[in-house]
């Protein structure tokens, strides 16, 4: 039996592969351009084959593609492009309808040097579509951040938990001691919260946890860190932020929850929260003390009458 033209078989192959090849000259004239390349790019072997791959497609990378180029022929060895790096060399359309998290085909690219008598005469380029494989990536790493964003959040308010902002808190202390950049911490509890859920109920104090959530939320908006800290306490970083903008911001958050009446399918309540602020400082030995001093200056503020806002005292 008569063995097959081999180099038919490989112009074969180099046409059915579900690869993008093609492969340019030192003067990045095209000399290799297969199907998959025709395909998707709109540009034909014989259209594409003899022109600069710069001329054929100037919205290309200039300066990287030659980069990528000039370092095979100069060091004969390969290189490689992941799409997590460039997400495409040519923008192709991708084929797969459930990737909805991309609008173009992404791209790993390899290129290769292609040798004759010890010489680079050609870099061969392959792009690989790995949309699919993306697109799982970015699923999973969604699905991760889901994770993580429910481990660091309280299921009942929404907001950030008391694992999460104590890492935060000693975050900030550890700027603190690099930069000196001052920042303050407020304790807030509800006043009389126990009278609430056994009145009302807990689905009652529950409407009440959300509710003060939701209106410092509002208040403080992107100026500080706002979590519950436990049961009915609530804790705020404010970066930035010295005794005198402790007490103001205090005080914004007391009279927001005064004045805010929270509605319930019987009754209308209007509570109100006693805040504890401490600022650190030159002796803060560590982040417990600083939230030990605004422990206290809350329960100074609940026997100075509550609904009102106290500031820590230094201790030496």
């Amino acid at each position: 039996m008569e063995m097959p033209d081999t180099a038919r078989l490989a112009e074969l192959a180099l046409e059915r592969v579900q690869l993008g090849i093609f492969a340019v000259d030192r003067d990045y004239r095209i000399v290799m351009w297969n199907r998959f390349m025709s395909e998707h790019s709109g540009v034909c072997a014989e259209a594409a084959r003899g022109r600069s791959i710069f001329e054929c497609f100037p919205d290309l990378p200039h300066a990287w593609l030659k980069r990528k180029f000039d370092t095979v022929f100069l060091l004969h060895s390969g290189s490689f492009s992941s799409w997590q790096h460039r997400p495409w060399l040519l923008p192709f359309e991708h084929d797969c309808p459930i990737t909805g998290s991309f609008d173009r085909m992404q791209q790993d690219c390899a290129f290769m040097p292609l040798m004759e008598d010890g010489q680079v005469v050609a870099v061969c380029v392959t792009i690989a579509d790995v949309t699919e494989l993306a697109a799982a990536w970015r699923e999973k790493e969604a699905a991760l951040e889901a994770l993580r964003d429910s481990s660091e959040r309280d299921a009942l308010t929404g907001l950030f938990n008391r694992r999460y902002i104590i890492r935060r808190l000693e975050g900030e202390y550890r700027a603190w001691q690099a930069s000196g950049e001052v920042f303050s911490v407020l304790l807030f509890d509800i006043d009389h919260f126990k009278h609430v859920n056994d009145t009302y109920g807990h689905p009652a104090g529950d409407a009440v946890l959300r509710r003060i959530a939701a209106t410092v939320a509002d208040e403080i908006g992107d100026t500080g860190v706002l979590a519950r800290y436990g049961g009915e306490e609530f804790m705020v970083i404010l970066p930035h932020c010295d005794p005198a903008g402790s007490r103001a911001a205090g005080e914004r958050i007391r009279q927001a929850i005064a004045g805010d009446g929270i509605v319930l399918p019987d009754v209308r309540l209007s509570v109100t929260v006693s805040v504890g602020c401490a600022t650190v400082r030159e002796g803060a030995a560590s982040v417990e003390l600083l939230v030990e001093e605004a422990d206290h200056a809350l329960y100074a503020a609940k026997r100075g009458g509550r609904n009102r806002v106290a500031m820590a005292v230094a201790h030496a």
